[in-house]
């Protein structure tokens, strides 16, 4: 009689924290729950919205946590203190009505509504620490897709066989103002708006691994 072979996978436990220094009031927020969340519309920041203390303006992405303004929550970017990721965002806000990140590009985040730790400084209401994904390793992907957010392009791959090393690309463009552009329909006040994320991993035998990564966006 002959079994077939098993597979066993170690996974880190679910809702565990990214950073091990922090153990209370944050939320680990997976790819997988970001691509189950109803009108997430692909922006991360919606995915909290059912988080208790949290609440959501249904115009913009604004997050309150407590009461708190939400100008004064933190946003990173692979542990970089970042502005905003959103075009058209408002002067008295963290946030706009559309956002440059992508969930399809994203691995593990923390969101943390109290309880900081140390290395986020002097933080009022929130942070929301968002990683990330490495490209894939081992061979060459292209995916694109068309949506309400955009018709995008996502690019993936090793640099070379036998390299650890992965590169991952992404360029978004608003398929409202590429519809408007053909003449399909007629859209009054179109948004044109364009973004592009990137991230390259290139691990060293005696250096450790180096990572480059950005994000920008037109409008």
């Amino acid at each position: 009689m002959k079994m077939a072979e098993a597979v066993v996978k170690a996974y880190r436990k679910k809702g565990e924290a990214v950073n091990e220094m922090s153990q209370l009031s944050l939320h680990s927020v997976t790819l997988e729950e970001t691509k189950r969340f109803t009108g997430g519309m692909d922006d991360p920041a919606r995915v909290v919205a059912s988080y208790a203390g949290v609440a959501t303006s249904d115009v913009s992405s604004d997050i309150i946590v407590r009461g708190n303004s939400p100008k004064y929550m933190q946003w990173r970017l692979d542990g970089a203190e970042i502005s905003s990721p959103y075009h058209l965002d408002d002067q008295n806000a963290s946030f706009g009505a559309l956002t440059a990140l992508n969930n399809n590009l994203l691995a593990n985040s923390d969101f943390y509504t109290g309880a900081f730790s140390s290395e986020y400084g002097d933080v009022i209401s929130c942070v929301y620490d968002v990683n990330l994904r490495a490209g894939n390793n081992e061979k060459f992907e292209a995916t694109g897709g068309i949506g309400l957010m955009g018709t995008e392009l996502t690019l993936e791959g090793p640099f070379k066989k036998g390299y650890a090393g992965s590169y991952l690309f992404n360029y978004r463009y608003s398929s409202i103002t590429l519809i408007n552009d053909i003449g399909v329909i007629d859209v009054p006040g179109v948004v044109n708006y364009q973004n592009t994320t990137f991230k390259i991993v290139l691990p060293t035998k005696k250096s450790g691994t180096f990572s480059f990564y950005g994000l920008g966006g037109k409008i």
